[in-house]
Formats: structure tokens, sequence, C-alpha cells
């Protein structure tokens, strides 16, 4: 967990980002849907990168409702940036855990491992 993992989740009106490293929250972003420059995205995730001296693990997170334009809006319509020195881009779908039903609360336990209930 000694790394920066960055979460860009985009939609139609805003793209949010949180940022966490060492398994703490460093960074939280709510930035307008379509970047200014092509770049940006990936000069964000760079300097977040630079800043903490570790590599980032950028995930684009989509759901099976959001079309691809909001994926494609980040770069200016382009297809996503290759892997740089500091940044790996993936696109990863959300989804919620599937929680087994069973005796007992399991949300201290749950919270140990840094997840929701």
């Amino acid at each position: 967990m000694n790394h920066l993992t960055v979460t860009l989740r985009p939609d139609a009106t805003k793209t949010r980002l949180l940022a966490t490293w060492m398994g703490d929250d460093c960074l939280r972003a709510v930035l307008p849907s379509h970047p200014s420059h092509p770049r940006a995205p990936t000069a964000l995730l760079e300097a977040l990168a630079s800043w903490l001296g570790q590599p980032a693990h950028a995930a684009i997170a989509v759901d099976g409702r959001a079309p691809a334009s909001f994926v494609e809006n980040l770069w200016d319509g382009g297809l996503l940036p290759g892997d740089t020195a500091l940044v790996r881009v993936s696109v990863v779908p959300t989804h919620r855990p599937r929680r087994l039903r069973g005796p007992g609360d399991m949300r201290a336990l749950y919270a140990v491992h840094g997840r929701r209930a």
C-alpha cells in the first residue's frame, strides 16, 4: 500500500478525483468534465506522482450506463494516453461488492479492510 492510487470518475458535467497514498486519502477534487488541454489529466497525475515521489496508478472508473464519451472528454476526444514513467492508466468498471449474508455484524471488520459495509 505504499503507492499512489488515483481514481477518476467522469460524468456529463464533472470529473471526480480521489487520490490515496499509503492507504490514506491525500487529495479529493471535483473538476470540470472537459479539461481545457488534452494533456491536462496526464500532467495532473504526473505532478501528483512527482510530489510524492511515487509512480501513480490511475484508474478511470466507468459503469455500464456511462457513455464512452465521458472518458474521451478527459483527453479531448482522443484515446487514453499510454503509460508514462510516472503514471499507469487503466479503465476499470465500477461495481458494488457482493456481500455474503450470514450471522453477525461485519461492519467493524469491513472498516479494518478499508471498505464500506
